[in-house]
């Protein structure tokens, strides 16, 4: 259904003389090695600003996580690189 109304767009576009223009974002796996830093630097390179650009800095920002078995926990580390297991964004 994403590529009917893309191409619906598309058509509808070209009919009024306009020029089409789409960004397609393919995210699987990209979170799990990506650098947070270099990611949000490449969202300004490919003009993507404003409230996508502030969600996504602000998704990866002031993370941490910390390991539990039985009840013993591990220290809380920053997480630079990839995103949580089980968020929104993590891999399913």
């Amino acid at each position: 259904m994403a590529v009917l109304d893309i191409l619906r767009n598309i058509y509808f576009a070209l009919q009024k003389k306009e020029t089409p223009c789409c960004l397609f974002l393919d995210f699987a796996k990209a979170f799990d090695t990506v650098d947070h830093k270099i990611f949000q630097s490449k969202l300004s390179h490919y003009v993507i600003r404003g409230l996508a650009k502030n969600w996504f800095k602000s998704y990866l920002s002031s993370r941490y996580q910390l390991v539990c078995i039985g009840s013993v926990l591990s220290d809380k580390k920053v997480i630079e690189y990839g995103v949580s297991q089980g968020s929104v964004l993590g891999p399913i």
